[in-house]
């Protein structure tokens, strides 16, 4: 069995994977029809996972022995790599420009806020003094003022009276 050298690449995981259960004569026959290239593996993926070894044993490897299926898929999945990381470099180059459009529309908001209960309190106040201008006026609540009144003595005071 082969037990070093051959590796395929698990796109699921994002790695590499040794492959185990290989025979010498069949890696050689592999090797001689070019079925495996001995290829440099990138180094977001050099770390390669061992099988049936407790799952999470690895070992580095720059170079390894894999079909051409692998080597594309290694390379299909770093493309996606690539994209995937462009697209959050554009969404955080755009974050502050959303914060700042979030925020205004918030300040746009307290500021509507503010003038709605301006407004509320400006209609109580024009209600209240409808209702005391009411009262002011209402009949048996106010007497017109009289020379009397003004002068501080009552008509019962007055001197000739009954």
């Amino acid at each position: 069995m082969v037990r070093d050298g051959l590796t395929k690449f698990a796109y699921a995981r994002g790695s590499r994977v040794q492959v185990d259960d290989v025979t010498l004569p069949t890696f050689v026959r592999w090797v001689l029809d070019r079925s495996l290239t001995f290829h440099p593996i990138g180094r977001r993926y050099r770390r390669i996972r061992l099988p049936g070894r407790g799952g999470n044993v690895t070992i580095r490897r720059s170079m390894s022995w894999s079909t051409q299926r692998s080597i594309d898929a290694e390379a299909e999945h770093e493309a996606m790599r690539q994209r995937q990381e462009a697209a959050k470099a554009a969404r955080e180059e755009r974050a502050p420009e959303a914060e700042e459009h979030r925020k205004q529309v918030e300040r746009e908001r307290k500021r509507q806020e503010v003038e709605h209960r301006r407004a509320e309190a400006a209609e109580r106040h024009r209600l209240h003094m409808i209702e005391m201008e009411r009262r002011w006026a209402a009949p048996g609540r106010r007497t017109p003022r009289t020379a009397a009144s003004a002068t501080g003595t009552s008509p019962a005071g007055r001197a000739g009276t009954p």
